[in-house]
């Protein structure tokens, strides 16, 4: 939103700008690392251990063994794109490049052996922190001609703050949209200002190799800006056809960058279009729920929100430049974006729609917070000269928005009266410096210091939070491999059977494992998943966690065998004995010795191969009022399809197979209950006692 007439030949950033900027940012990084590095942890917890690091390790090995067989032997046949190591089987396109496989940084596990991917994981976070820094700084620069402290201070508000600090060490793939957000912005203030479109063209190519589903938020908050920017315009009296332009070419270099990056992009929209998640749990109302609506207060000064991913813990004398830029006359379109922005953040609605139109979660928070640093960029160039008066009465405001905390959050009183400290300290900064009239470099480096300091304390907030431990629930460095890996697959391993193909189950679930032992798995926690996965798993009754989680067939020995399961593991190191299926024969003396302890692992003799053939079909219509026992053992005989195959003759339903027989309910155990729909189990643990009547 910047003027064509000024000057757009100056320099990305300003002179000087590098050095201070790393050293803050060496600060700030050492103040979140230092925790882990002290418990000898690592940063994978939770979906980190689940998905990112086996789709990190999975991707290293899969180039090296790409550029091995091209460089050695000039193969390009290993060149893929289907493997049975993620779920049943999956392309690798789609899966993967949600994951962030085709941005440019993670083509580094290439160079990483396996056992120290690890480092690079935790590497690649402060890196992308680092870029997104310089990206925002660069725009801000570009917008502003800010100097170098209003950029260290806006980027510490951009770069160290919740999402960031917890969900950018959980999901590394959340850092991605805040490096390429501000060059999507600076690239279109180029075009507007009759400059080249590489930039615009090149950032909206690798937002979309890097990662779809923030490319498709960042589109989003684009046309909001760009919806500011028409306003703008229209009210300085711009022709419509100037800005008709504008949009045009825009839309053009946007288009041209879509088209470069098409390869991903078209099978990731068709996939994401199909994904049994797409649309489940969308919230479409607009009411209001005041309570969360209030949290929005203390959200600031900590890793509290009023909607999940809502946290915003920024440094505390954020504040004080926020309410200093909203208090003073000026800046119309940027105070209008800041408090719409604000009022958004309490409206589950605009959350589901950012969030593909699923449930509500305010994963385009990385979006305020661009907002809210560019804010205080703006606001340092005059909060030190304003009256005292403004920074009195924004100190008092600031008061009254920790009061609203302490009363909603009393337990974390501690916290609120801290980061009131450091509002005070800076607040007297102000009104000495505005008094002073002299030495306004000083003053702003005790600001500068300030907000460093509460950087520091907040990253010990967010690591040590009472209710989400991120230290404590880490995964150690001894224990990664333990924790990423399946013992019964790799133990299966052991038994060299290598000629056929097979899939491997377990009582114990290890998600997406296979893409570190390289087996065909069945277990699986992806955030997409093709329609027809979750369907199949509803038709023939296997129970399932949700539209993305999938783990054994429950021990149904049909549905092991139609599904190719030779293989089936229990372990005993939780002192609990498991069912497997009928007919499953042990192979726990063929096992290496080192596995025979705690695992046995059968084998199912009469597992299907991956291929096989039926002599008769029958329609799904046919079975939808069955039962889903009857429906499994209708697939013994028939193939199931929407409709007629051809000449082949038609199947019979098969229920002579299935008996019922009536009973009473002795006992239910905590966690199980009665619904309309039947016996509902709440815990991994829950049990009831049936007796024949």
């Amino acid at each position: 939103m910047k003027d064509r007439s000024e000057n757009s030949t100056a320099k990305l950033l300003p002179k000087g700008f590098l050095p201070s900027y790393t050293l803050v940012f060496l600060v700030a990084s050492v103040s979140m690392l230092v925790y882990f590095v002290a418990a000898k942890k690592t940063f994978i917890r939770s979906d980190g251990i689940n998905q990112h690091y086996k789709v990190l390790v999975y991707w290293g090995r899969y180039l090296r063994c790409l550029v091995k067989e091209l460089v050695l032997h000039g193969r390009v046949l290993l060149f893929h794109d289907y493997s049975f190591n993620i779920g049943m089987g999956a392309d690798l396109t789609t899966y993967l490049s949600f994951y962030g496989a085709g941005e440019p940084l993670n083509l580094l596990a290439a160079l990483v052996p396996e056992h120290y991917i690890w480092i690079l994981y935790e590497a690649l976070v402060f890196v992308r922190l680092y870029l997104a820094g310089l990206s925002f700084s660069a725009y801000a620069h570009h917008m502003t001609k800010a100097g170098t402290n209003s950029l260290l201070a806006g980027s510490m508000i951009y770069l160290f703050c919740s999402w960031t600090m917890n969900g950018g060490t959980k999901h590394p793939m959340f850092l991605i949209p805040m490096i390429f957000l501000p060059l999507l912005l600076l690239g279109m203030e180029y075009l507007m200002e009759g400059r080249s479109g590489l930039l615009f063209t090149l950032s909206v190519c690798f937002s979309v190799i890097s990662n779809f589903y923030f490319f498709y938020m960042q589109v989003l908050l684009c046309v909001f800006y760009m919806a500011l920017v028409i306003i703008r315009m229209l009210v300085r009296k711009t022709g419509l056809a100037e800005v008709f332009r504008h949009l045009l070419r825009i839309f053009c270099y946007a288009l041209s960058g879509s088209l470069i990056s098409g390869v991903i992009l078209l099978p990731v929209l068709l996939l994401f279009a199909d994904s049994a998640r797409s649309g489940s749990g969308a919230v479409l109302d607009l009411s209001t729920d005041w309570y969360h609506t209030l949290l929005l207060f203390p959200s600031y000064f900590s890793a509290v929100g009023c909607v999940e991913w809502g946290p915003l813990n920024y440094a505390a004398p954020f504040v004080l430049l926020l309410l200093g830029l909203l208090l003073k006359k000026g800046h119309p379109y940027l105070k209008g974006a800041v408090l719409l922005l604000s009022a958004l953040l309490t409206v589950p609605l605009f959350h589901s729609i950012m969030n593909g139109f699923t449930y509500p979660a305010a994963r385009w928070i990385w979006g305020y917070n661009f907002a809210m640093a560019y804010a205080v960029v703006v606001s340092w160039k005059e909060v030190f000269s304003q009256r005292w008066s403004l920074t009195l009465t924004a100190m008092i405001l600031s008061a009254l928005m920790l009061a609203v905390s302490i009363w909603l959050l009393p337990h974390r009183m501690g916290t609120y009266l801290g980061a009131g400290v450091l509002i005070l300290l800076a607040g007297v900064c102000l009104m000495v410096s505005a008094k002073a009239g002299r030495g306004r470099q000083i003053w702003e480096g005790i600001l500068l210091f300030l907000m460093l300091v509460s950087v520091c304390i907040n990253a010990y907030l967010v690591y040590h939070d009472p209710v989400e431990d991120a230290v404590a629930t880490s995964v150690s460095i001894a224990d990664l491999d333990k924790e990423a890996r399946s013992l019964t697959e790799e133990a299966v391993l052991t038994l060299g059977d290598e000629e056929d193909f097979y899939r491997v189950s377990e009582s114990e679930w290890v998600p997406n494992s296979a893409l570190m032992t390289g087996v065909a798995g069945v277990d699986s926690y992806l955030s997409l998943s093709e329609r027809n996965k979750h369907e199949f798993s509803k038709f023939v009754g296997q129970s399932i966690s949700g539209t993305h989680m999938y783990r054994d067939f429950d021990n149904k020995t049909i549905l092991d065998n139609l599904c190719g399961v030779r293989y089936y593991g229990t372990g005993k190191n939780r002192g609990k004995s498991y069912l497997t299926g009928y007919g499953y024969e042990s192979r726990k003396e063929n096992l290496a010795a080192k596995y025979r302890k705690n695992l046995t692992v059968y084998e199912n003799p009469n597992a299907l191969p991956f291929g096989y053939s039926y002599d008769t079909v029958i329609k799904k219509s046919a079975l939808e009022q069955e039962d889903p026992a009857v429906r499994v053992n209708t697939m013994l005989s028939s193939a199931i399809c929407d409709e007629a195959v051809g000449a082949l003759p038609e199947g019979s339903v098969e229920r002579e197979q299935v008996q019922t027989f009536s009973c009473r309910i002795l006992s239910m155990s905590e966690g199980v209950s009665r619904t309309e729909e039947g016996i509902v189990c709440s815990g991994p643990k829950g049990e009831i006692v049936l007796a024949p009547i």
